[in-house]
Parts: C-alpha cells; structure tokens; sequence
C-alpha cells in the first residue's frame, strides 16, 4: 500500500497545488495526494522505498486527508493556535477561508514531526509481547533460544524416503520435516504407517513434522478439501508426530476447526501461507500474519517468492513488526536465491525456524544444513 512522505515521487497534485499560491511552497510542507490510479504504481522502487521507510497506514483512495487519529491527537502547536478565537479575529479571514488555512496547516507537518514520529513508533515496536514457546521434545523449543533447523525429507517410495530420513539425522538439524505429498502411498494408511515408523525408529527422539502441502501452495497433494483434512488428522493420530503443518488460508476446509481438532488429538500446529509468484505488499503481509494466527495455532508461517531484493526486505521487516505484535512464534522465508538472506537472519527478524537441505531441496533457495548452520553462527554469536 501507499505511504506518506514529504519526499516521494511519482504523486498527482490537487488542484490546490496547480493554482497560483500566495505563499512559498517547499517539499516538507508540500501536500502530497495519492488517487486509487496511484495503486498501479505500487511496483515501482521509489514508492515501495517510501514505504518501507515510514510505515505509514495510509490507503490508496485516502486522498487528501489525514486518518482520524491525526485529527483528534496529532495536531501540531501551529493548529491550535489557529483555533482560538484572537486568532480568527486577526487573521482577518472569513470563516471559509479560516477554515482552509486550518486545513492547510494541519496538513504541513514538518520533518521534525515526521522524525519524531517515527522514533516514537519504533520504541513502541520495541517492546514485545510476551512469547509463548512451543514444546517440541526436551531438546526443540520453538520460539526459545537460537532459530532452529528443519531438514525436508520427500521421498516418492519407502526405499528413498528411509535414505533421505537417514542423511537428514546424519546432517544433526533440529527436527525433520515429511513431505506427506510427494510420498506415492500417502493415501494407503497402513503403508504410510509402516514407513513413518521407519522414519521415527531413524530419527530417534529428533522431532518430526508433518506436512501435505497441496499443489495450491506449490506442493504435490489434493486440492480436495476432505483429502487434505483426512491426512491431517491421521496424522494427529500418529505418535511418531510431533507437528503438523496446517494450510491456513485455505478455503477447502476451515482451518480453525481443523487446527482444533489437531489440538484436541495432541499435536502442535503451524498455520502456513506460502506465495510461490509474488510477496504480498506490507499491509497485506500484516493482514495475513493475522488471519494465520487466528486459527489458533501454536506457530504462524509465512513464505513468499522474491522480485526484487525489496521483496526480501519487506517480508523481513513484516516478521520483525509481526514477532513485537504477536505472541505465538512464527516462520518467515523469502524463497529463491535473493531470499536466501531471510533464511539466515531470523534472530534479527523473530523467525524461529528455518529449512536447509540434506539432499533434494523442497523449496527455492534452500541451503545444506552445513553452510546455514555456519552462516547462523556468525550472526547469532
């Protein structure tokens, strides 16, 4: 979405700009108008840039004023004086063009203010919720100490997913991930059952999530709504489970419900977004963040597909606003090459977990667990 800020470019005029003006006219006190044709620029640097710096919330159509909140509690020492009655008597105006004037000068914020502002925003965002960790075993902890490391493992058959189970404990990651999707007898329960047994006698104690990504979100499994919720709750009634990861935006199903009935069984949840083709703008990311964490899930994930490297840094800047809001823990990756900087940083941007490859990676732009593993180091010591 759009921002405001005295020094952006590509921003329409009113009128009142256009026609002559009776006094200077300089780029801090400058009205700036953003129309809903300005929302077609949205992918353009200058604005996103803009954005990014100011963290406004001001929405495209919002034309010419400020929010509320800045009419009731933001006004400055100049609009106050305006409104006393010495002064509407030696302005020697009449009530509309007072009226305008006020207008005007409510509207002129200096960049002092704009500074202020934005300090005192970001010692609000300091100041974080309390977490609520998320128990995986005696060793995991999700939301607690340094940003953990999950291995994927995707087999089609028994014989290559148990290799892959075995490279992945090999590798020593925080827990392991099971692509259900790419598994060819997801749908054959007692098949399934036998090799996840396999997987956990592999694994040992080593945590274990379950995922059946659905070719919506760029995996491989159904898109019916019952298939999807079917292979999660046998999932739920596996003990060599830890974790399941639940779609919770989709509209096959009700993720609430789906995520309570995990609950009830015992498992801990993860509500995922993934956006293979784009990352979504700030406001929207903020949106989303949200609606996952309604669900009622233990973990809140979000993965997006990079542009541009400002794709990167606003996901980055999303997790970090979202980790001082919310108080579940919660995953943030941009994917691909340029995104591979989010998979490193999470103890700078409040992600709490992150995927590397033993073998066959399962998403753009995942590393082996032995070079994340140094690149962490060097930042979170």
């Amino acid at each position: 979405m759009w921002s405001w800020w005295p020094f952006g470019r590509h921003k329409k005029k009113t009128e009142e700009q256009t026609e002559p003006r009776t006094e200077p006219q300089t780029a801090v006190n400058s009205e700036l108008i953003y129309s809903r044709e300005a929302e077609q620029e949205a992918e353009e640097e200058a604005a996103e840039a803009a954005e990014e710096k100011t963290g406004a919330s001001r929405k495209p159509g919002d034309v010419s004023r400020t929010d509320e909140s800045q009419k009731s509690g933001e006004s400055s020492e100049a609009d106050q004086s305006l409104k006393t009655k010495d002064e509407k008597a030696g302005s020697g105006l009449s009530d509309e063009a007072f009226a305008d004037e006020l207008e005007k000068r409510r509207k002129k914020k200096s960049l002092y203010d704009w500074v202020d502002a934005g300090a005192k925003k970001k010692g609000n965002r300091s100041k974080k919720v309390h977490k609520k960790p998320v128990v995986l075993s005696d060793k995991v902890t999700l939301g607690r100490g340094q940003t953990k490391i999950c291995v994927p493992i995707s087999g089609a058959g028994d014989g290559e997913l148990i290799a892959e189970a075995e490279k992945a404990r090999d590798a020593k990651p925080d827990l392991v991930e099971w692509r259900a999707d790419f598994y060819q007898h997801i749908d054959d329960e007692a098949e399934a059952g036998a090799v996840l047994e396999k997987i956990r006698q592999i694994l040992g104690d080593m945590p274990l999530l379950f995922t059946y990504r659905s070719s919506n979100e760029g995996g491989k499994g159904s898109t019916d709504g019952g298939v999807y919720t079917a292979a999660a709750r046998w999932a739920a009634g596996r003990p060599e489970i830890s974790v399941i990861d639940v779609e919770g935006l989709s509209n096959q199903y009700d993720p609430e419900i789906l995520v309570k009935q995990l609950h009830e069984a015992g498992k801990k949840v993860i509500a995922s977004a993934h956006f293979f083709d784009r990352t979504p703008k700030k406001e929207e990311l903020a949106e989303i963040f949200s609606r996952l964490a309604y669900t009622g899930a233990d973990v809140v994930k979000v993965a997006a597909m990079p542009k541009k490297g400002h794709d990167v840094l606003r996901l980055m800047n999303a997790s970090e606003d979202a980790d001082a809001e919310m108080s579940c823990p919660l995953i943030a990756i941009s994917m691909g090459d340029l995104g591979k900087i989010s998979r490193i940083s999470g103890s700078l941007t409040g992600s709490c977990m992150t995927f590397a490859t033993a073998g066959e990676a399962t998403a753009p732009g995942q590393m082996p667990v032995e070079v994340l593993r140094s690149m962490m180091g060097q930042l979170e010591n």
